[in-house]
C-alpha cells in the first residue's frame, strides 16, 4: 500500500476516535448539567428501609443523594414504640465507664458495651494478658442469665469496669474486673485487675441478715444502703472515698461508722468521691478534696455534712 494511503487511513482513524470522545464528553456534560430534568422518585419500597435510596447507576460516594422523607405509616408503629417504653417504664438504668445496663418490668437485666473485664455478666472475658478483646464487646443489649420473672433484679449500678445488681430478696450480686471493688474478698494487684475478671454474677459477702436496698458503683469502689438505712462501702480507699477514716482498701462491705447513728436514704459514688443523703435530708460526703464540697485543703476520709447547704436540702433528692 502506498505511504500516503496509510497516512490517510491513520488520519481517518484519529478523526473517528476524536468524534467518539467528543460524544462521550458531551454526554457527561449533559449528565451533570444542573438544568437536567428532575430525577425519578424512589419506588414505594424505598420508604420501608433505613438505608439511603440510591438511583440506578449512582454510588454511596454521591454526596447529593439524600434519604427520602418517611411517609405516614412507615417505620416503627406507635403501638410498637409504646410497648417498648412500657416494658422499661418502671425499670432501672445505669451507665458506667464503657458499658450500660437496664432492668425491665419483669426483673430481667440487659447489658451492652465494653466487656473486656467481664462487666457485662455474660460469662465472657479476658483470661490472659494478650488475649484479643474485640469479640467481648456488645453493640446491642443482651439479657443476663440468672435474673428474670422467677428471680427479679430490682436495681443496677455500673462502675468503670464492674457492675452491681440488687435482687428482690435483698441479695447483692457483682461481676467485672477483679479486686476489692467487687466485695467478694479478692485481694489482687493492679496488674491482675487489668487482666482478669469475674464474668458472671456472684453474691457479695455481707453481714448475716443484711438486706441491700440500694447500691452505687464508683470507678473502683462501691457502696450500698441496707433496709435499716445503714451505709456500707468497700473497694479502693485512695483519697478517703470509703469514709472509714483511712486510705486502706476494703475487700468486703464494711459499715461506715461516721454515719452509723444516721439513717441514710440514698447514696451516690463518683470516680473518687461518695455522697449520701440522710433521712432528714442532710447531705454528707467524703473523698477527694476538689469534689467533696467541704472547702478543705485536703482529702476527706470520713463522711461529713456539707456545711454550706441548708438543712434538709437533699430531702427530695435521689440518684442512682
Amino acid at each position: 500500500m502506498p505511504r500516503f494511503a496509510k497516512s490517510n487511513a491513520k488520519s481517518e482513524s484519529s478523526r473517528s476516535k476524536a468524534r467518539s470522545v467528543s460524544v462521550k464528553v458531551k454526554q457527561k456534560i449533559a449528565f451533570v448539567d444542573p438544568e437536567r430534568p428532575e430525577a425519578p422518585r424512589p419506588p414505594p419500597g424505598a420508604y420501608d428501609t433505613y438505608e439511603p435510596y440510591l438511583p440506578a447507576g449512582s454510588t454511596t460516594s454521591n454526596r447529593s443523594t439524600r434519604r427520602p422523607r418517611r411517609t405516614p405509616g412507615s417505620g416503627p408503629t406507635i403501638d410498637r414504640i409504646s410497648t417498648r417504653v412500657t416494658q422499661f417504664a418502671n425499670g432501672c438504668v445505669s451507665a458506667g465507664g464503657y458499658h450500660s445496663a437496664v432492668i425491665d418490668q419483669e426483673g430481667c437485666i440487659y447489658t451492652w458495651g465494653s466487656g473486656e473485664s467481664g462487666q457485662l455478666g455474660h460469662g465472657l472475658g479476658r483470661h490472659y494478658e494478650y488475649e484479643p478483646v474485640a469479640n467481648l464487646d456488645l453493640l446491642e443489649p443482651k439479657k443476663v442469665d440468672h435474673f428474670g420473672p422467677q428471680y427479679r433484679a430490682v436495681q443496677v449500678s455500673c462502675g468503670l469496669r464492674h457492675t452491681a445488681i440488687v435482687a428482690e430478696d435483698g441479695v447483692l450480686w457483682t461481676f467485672g474486673a477483679v479486686g476489692a471493688r467487687l466485695g467478694q474478698g479478692q485481694e489482687t494487684s493492679d496488674r491482675e485487675e487489668q487482666i482478669i475478671g469475674v464474668y458472671t454474677p456472684n453474691p457479695v459477702v455481707v453481714p448475716f441478715g443484711v438486706r441491700v436496698q440500694q447500691v452505687a458503683c464508683g470507678w473502683e469502689h462501691s457502696a450500698f444502703i441496707c433496709e435499716e438505712g445503714k451505709l456500707f462501702t468497700w473497694g479502693r480507699g485512695e483519697n478517703g472515698r470509703l469514709g472509714h477514716g483511712n486510705l486502706d482498701d476494703v475487700t468486703i462491705p464494711r459499715q461506715v461508722q461516721s454515719v452509723a447513728a444516721l439513717k441514710m436514704a440514698t447514696i451516690c459514688t463518683g470516680a473518687a468521691i461518695t455522697v449520701g443523703i440522710s433521712e432528714t435530708g442532710d447531705v454528707y460526703s467524703c473523698g477527694v478534696k476538689e469534689s467533696c464540697g467541704q472547702c478543705t485543703g485536703s482529702d476527706v476520709n470520713k463522711f461529713q455534712a456539707i456545711s454550706n447547704l441548708e438543712q434538709g436540702a437533699g430531702a427530695a433528692s435521689f440518684c442512682n
